[in-house]
């Protein structure tokens, strides 16, 4: 509501850009009827800000704070394997290019973290059907379901104050029979990777960061060009574990590559983001 409310004081103030507002997608259960110069459609923007709205962490998008509406990038459709990335500083995004772009090829952006575990259901929300590489991969791949039942299997049991331990060794073996589900022909093992990331941070509040950084350092050898600008988080996550297993060289070093993959070449930038990480650079 507080993205709705600021758009709508916007419009007040701009109303020569209500059209390029109104124009933006806001639904298949509505209709397209034009509103006129100065009406305040609350109700419609209420719907477009629903569809359109970026916030630095989609995790949470409807809970955040640092929630906005952009009106060029809401024009750049979805792709699994996007080519494109964004960075949200406050109410300013950058778009950068995470692969080589031919001249004519379209620019996409991801809507939803490459590492979601159920794409399609997350998708639905949009009223299309992604038809990017990975998704066509996971339609042909037979496996595929049962890595969706497994994971499944695998959020059910969340880090217990009481018993980390059992939680853990359950989330262990559900691990291995993820690993099954693979061979050499998967180039994305998305569910794997998400597992291991997981994983990693049970064993982190364990104190156990020997076995964090192992499977921390296996999500960064799992995740291929274009995906790997999601590792950004990984490899800040894996520079703490570094840290504090007394391994400073290797932290400075992974915080340098976390700070590369930032892409914004600004270590300003860099500081908005990960404030106390910054400083082991």
């Amino acid at each position: 509501m507080l993205e709705v409310i600021r758009t709508i004081e916007n419009l007040q103030k701009n109303p020569q850009r209500a059209k390029e507002v109104y124009n933006l997608y806001f639904g298949d259960s509505t209709d397209g009827e034009e509103i006129s110069a100065g009406v305040i459609d609350a109700a419609r923007i209420a719907q477009i800000c629903a569809y359109n709205c970026f916030s630095s962490d989609d995790s949470v998008r409807m809970l955040n704070e640092n929630c906005h509406l952009f009106i060029l990038p809401s024009y750049f459709n979805h792709s699994c394997i996007a080519n494109a990335h964004r960075n949200i500083y406050g109410d300013v995004m950058v778009i950068h290019a995470s692969t080589n772009i031919k001249k004519g090829d379209e620019i996409c952006l991801a809507y939803i973290h490459p590492l979601t575990h159920d794409r399609k259901k997350s998708l639905n929300c949009w009223n299309f059907t992604c038809q990017c590489y990975l998704c066509k991969a996971d339609a042909k791949d037979e496996q595929c379901s049962k890595r969706s039942h497994i994971f499944n299997e695998f959020v059910k049991y969340s880090t217990n104050q009481n018993a980390p331990q059992t939680v853990t060794e359950k989330r262990e073996a559900l691990l291995k029979q993820m690993r099954k589900t693979y061979d050499n022909q998967n180039k994305f093992k998305i569910h794997l990777a998400k597992m291991l990331t997981d994983l990693s941070s049970n064993y982190f509040d364990m104190g156990n960061t020997k076995r964090c950084i192992k499977y921390l350092e296996e999500v960064i050898n799992l995740m291929q060009d274009p995906l790997e600008y999601v590792l950004e988080d990984v490899r800040v996550n894996l520079g703490i574990c570094y840290y504090s297993n007394g391994e400073t060289s290797k932290a400075k070093e992974m915080m340098q590559k976390a700070f590369e993959l930032s892409i914004c070449n600004d270590m300003d930038h860099f500081k908005l983001i990960y404030p106390e990480v910054a400083k082991l650079i």
